[in-house]
């Protein structure tokens, strides 16, 4: 199936089967395409939950915003992925965990789920006693490994004693690197790194870098697997799936086991 373009008997089909629907991300701004879809789907009975961190607690079309889908009070027909809040605290702690402590955010885009990164960031350095808003440097900007590698040139400027950054994704992660290559910075000495995603290029970049495998083939297949039982008329046994992630340890946050 060309997932660019999906035709409108598969649309329908799953049209006819879900009653609840939660939009993740959906924007406030009534010119953004998630916001008119929202609309649309409300206006012609549907239940729907909004769903944005950064618009938490507020109010779309007279539904509460709600700041993830843990905090829906009821269920919906299907959900599956993983906690980008825990993947970003994880990854944060573990940082703590092998001594670093001026530890930055470095983020791009900052879409819902890099916001819930930077929440489970923030909540790792709360709880260290070690958080300090100078330490996150985010932009809008999509993300590149140019853009990581200016992002980390600018948090050095901003905060000359960061021993450590964790990037919400591996682009940006990757940028970092060369970015210390650069400065001749030593990595993991003078400054960890982790990653978010485990793309391929953090296994074999030196040194290799840290990052967050998420299992993003697995919830594709098993999405459109769940949506096929549901068109076909038949009844998903599980219809929330929490599939988690693994945090892949590397050389690049190494520095107490060197």
């Amino acid at each position: 199936m060309d997932h660019n373009s999906y035709p409108d008997p598969y649309i329908r089909g799953i049209l006819n089967t879900v009653k609840t629907i939660a939009v993740v991300g959906v924007s406030t701004n009534t010119v953004r395409p998630s916001y008119f879809v929202f609309k649309y789907l409300r206006e012609r009975g549907y239940r729907m939950i909004p769903v944005n961190p950064g618009q938490a607690g507020k109010n779309l079309l007279g539904q509460k915003i709600y700041g993830k889908l843990t905090e829906i009070p009821e269920p919906i027909d299907m959900v599956i992925g993983f906690s980008h809040f825990e993947g970003g605290r994880a990854a944060t702690e573990h940082l703590i965990a092998v001594g670093y402590r001026r530890i930055g955010f470095v983020g791009a885009r900052m879409d819902p789920r890099s916001q819930r990164r930077l929440a489970g960031y923030r909540a790792a350095m709360e709880e260290a006693k070690l958080f300090d808003p100078r330490l996150m440097i985010t932009t809008t900007q999509p993300s590149s490994v140019p853009l990581g590698r200016k992002l980390f040139h600018d948090a050095l400027a901003k905060m000359p004693a960061i021993d450590a950054v964790f990037c919400n994704n591996d682009d940006l992660a990757l940028g970092v690197l060369f970015e210390c290559h650069r400065a001749s910075i030593k990595v993991p000495e003078r400054i960890g790194i982790s990653g978010f995603n485990d793309l391929d290029m953090m296994q074999v970049a030196y040194p290799s870098v840290t990052s967050v495998r998420t299992h993003r083939y697995e919830i594709g297949r098993r999405a459109v697997e769940m949506a096929r039982t549901k068109i076909d008329g038949g009844t998903v046994d599980k219809p929330v799936i929490d599939l988690g992630f693994e945090l892949r340890i590397r050389q690049s946050t190494s520095r107490k086991t060197r």
